[in-house]
């Protein structure tokens, strides 16, 4: 059913499939949807990579919350830690990592093993406490008016007598469910529902509860066509951020020579339709939020604003064309390895749908242009960038992009359990289940077991008895395994895991 929200209705060029897949295997879906390649980081790395630019190098904080802190991590699950990756929070930076397939299971399993490992000596500051449950006695009706006005009343109704989906009539229905089930709904979404867990404080929950626990005392009111002008429509859905009158507030103004004159029609239209991502722009014609006809009426009203519109002066008049040129390879690199490599592969390889980044036939069949704009707006299985890179960010990594590739690119490090462990089970098992007091059975036998010592020290690969009898240079008895020398490529998988310090990974 969650596909069928888009697939039935073509949100997003996504192609019609018929009802008959719901609840087939998930086999079906993966026919056309092939997980992403993973790029083989630990938690450490993609800690590094993708959190460290908001949540601090070492957890202490930063735009993003501190995460390195003993009321934080005692206060959260693994299962909190991993929801918040997995979805976001609809902040400009925090993007929703699992959702949009930007990381694996496997690598997100990994950076929440990560962060837990910092509780024992976490230091003892101010973080954030758990969410109080939701409850309407604690809500405002009239704040959730207003809310229930700019989020529901497009599929709901004014006072949610619509219906929608299977004869759902949200007047109807909450006289049944206690305040965490419809919380729950709000904030999950499903069958057709967005969800607006980003988007919606508990205080915002709380106060749609409160409005919607005011319904129960009378009968469903008649259905209400929803306004159609683009007056209605603004102050409805867009005022809260966009100011009452464009002027601008939590989000970017509208009300402006600038904007005006640099955004045509279709381009305002397409920010409706399609939101920003990590933003709390949502997809309003994509969501079903907005009909057409609602969206061509915003898009009238906002043109009108031209004649009059005042000149900002500290804006800039004109955006700056997308320029390999002018950017940094460096820190172009350090952007793709952030947001592109666990799609794309580190230096481009991986192919995605059509194309291969790092081929000559794409470099040289696209401008700038073409590339920023696939990045910015995103499209097909693409994610949407515009919110998250600066005009700069972009040209960085398209001089990344156009150089080839040419920064040497920091190696994926082995994985013990799918890399050094088969090697050490099929060169050394046989003989080392008792040989020399070390097993090669298990990580924590690999590390600790052994009769002259540890033969893996974590950083350190020339001092660890496990490299030396591989090469050759040990002190003491003879080369491992007795047949001969290991290939040198599968030396240097080991060789790179102990330099990468010898993880459980």
């Amino acid at each position: 059913s969650d596909c069928l929200m888009c697939h039935k209705q073509s949100v997003s060029g996504a192609p019609r499939i018929p009802d008959a897949h719901r609840g087939l295997e998930n086999n079906t879906c993966q026919t056309c949807h092939s997980a992403p390649t993973s790029a083989g980081l630990s938690g450490e790395e993609m800690y590094a990579r993708v959190c460290a630019r908001c949540h601090g190098e070492n957890g202490e904080g930063g735009v993003g919350l501190a995460l390195n802190t003993k009321e934080y991590l005692r206060n959260v699950t693994d299962e909190d830690i991993r929801a918040a990756i997995v979805r976001g929070r609809g902040t400009a930076e925090m993007l929703a990592w699992g959702d949009l397939g930007l990381l694996t299971e496997r690598q997100i399993d990994e950076l929440v093993a990560m962060i837990r490992t910092w509780e024992p000596d976490a230091p003892e500051t101010a973080g954030p406490s758990i969410a109080e449950p939701a409850n309407a006695a604690l809500g405002n009706p009239e704040s959730g008016e207003v809310l229930f006005a700019q989020f529901c009343t497009g599929c709901h109704g004014l006072n949610g007598e619509t219906a929608v989906g299977d004869d759902f009539i949200l007047h109807r229905e909450v006289n049944s469910q206690n305040d965490a089930i419809i919380a729950r709904g709000i904030r999950d979404g499903g069958q057709g529902m967005p969800s607006f867990h980003a988007l919606l404080t508990t205080e915002d929950v709380n106060d749609l509860l409160a409005l919607m626990r005011s319904w129960q005392a009378g009968p469903i009111p008649t259905p209400t066509p929803i306004a159609l002008s683009g007056e209605e429509v603004f102050a409805r859905v867009c005022a809260r951020c966009h100011g009452q009158d464009g002027e601008g507030g939590i989000a970017p103004p509208l009300n402006s020579k600038e904007f005006l004159s640099t955004n045509d029609d279709e381009e305002i239209r397409q920010w409706v339709e399609r939101g920003t991502l990590g933003t709390s722009m949502l997809s309003w014609g994509d969501l079903g939020l907005l009909i057409p006809k609602q969206i061509d009426e915003l898009v009238a009203f906002i043109r009108a604003w031209e004649p009059t519109a005042p000149s900002l002066t500290n804006e800039p008049t004109v955006a700056q064309a997308p320029n390999a040129e002018a950017g940094d390879i460096a820190h172009g690199q350090q952007l793709f390895a952030q947001f592109c490599s666990g799609c794309h592969g580190p230096e481009g390889q991986h192919q995605t749908g059509d194309i291969i980044l790092n081929s000559e036939a794409f470099l040289s069949a696209v401008n700038d242009e073409i590339i920023a704009s696939q990045t910015l707006n995103g499209g097909r299985e693409m994610p949407s960038f515009h919110a998250i890179l600066t005009s700069q960010d972009m040209n960085d990594l398209l001089s990344f992009i156009r150089a080839g590739f040419p920064v040497e690119v920091v190696a994926s490090i082995p994985s013990f359990s799918q890399d050094v462990l088969p090697i050490l089970v099929k060169n050394c098992s046989s003989c080392h289940g008792t040989a020399g007091g070390w097993s090669a059975d298990n990580f924590e036998a690999v590390l600790t077991s052994g009769e002259n010592g540890p033969a893996v020290i974590p950083g350190d690969p020339m001092n660890s008895l496990l490299i030396q009898k591989v090469l050759g240079t040990q002190s003491q008895g003879t080369i491992m395994p007795p047949a001969g020398p290991l290939p040198e490529d599968v030396i240097q998988v080991i060789l790179d895991w102990i330099t990468d310090g010898a993880l459980n990974n």
